[in-house]
């Protein structure tokens, strides 16, 4: 059986839960988005080698800013790895 879509003008209608989290790469207080829609950290691009890390890393979630440059930090390393390698 397939996933069932839900229409966007009804997600708006539907509770999200918000839960205050701090950042346990800055310490910055952020909000955790729990719903339908899922949360924002859904919508940062992160590579799968960048994922793999921070779940080693981390036991927890991180706020938008340390996701961003977690993965601009590991794309950087892949670069400096595939200069040096040549």
């Amino acid at each position: 059986m397939g996933e069932m879509k839900i229409p966007r003008f009804l997600t708006s209608l539907l509770p999200t839960i918000k839960r205050a989290q701090l950042c346990p790469e800055c310490g910055q207080e952020f909000a955790c988005e729990i719903g339908l829609k899922g949360c924002w950290c859904g919508q940062v691009k992160l590579s799968e080698g960048t994922l793999k890390v921070l779940r080693v890393r981390y036991k927890s979630c991180l706020c938008r800013r340390c996701l961003e440059w977690a993965e601009r930090e590991y794309q950087r390393h892949i670069e400096m790895q595939l200069e040096s390698d040549s």
